[in-house]
């Protein structure tokens, strides 16, 4: 696969930086401990299971912020 990728209406050119995400990397055992995982996302990266959980999001961000990153990013 190639990913997830992201749908614009104007061009990216390839290797362009398009945004930074905000969140905790966590494993994979601590990702089940939590109990809401709807803004869990996983990261595979060769042998490692890893993931970003936004749910301390809220404590960097206020709530509307919140929103739009989680609309950005397609949660």
């Amino acid at each position: 696969g190639r990913g997830f990728g992201v749908k614009t209406l104007e061009e990216i050119p390839r290797q362009t930086f398009v945004n930074e995400y905000l969140g905790e990397l966590i494993d994979a055992e601590t990702k089940e401990t939590l109990g809401d995982t709807k803004y869990i996302f996983e990261v595979l990266a060769g042998d490692k299971d890893e993931c970003i959980s936004t749910q301390t999001i809220s404590e960097i961000l206020p709530s509307s912020s919140t929103t739009v990153v989680s609309q950005i990013v397609g949660l």
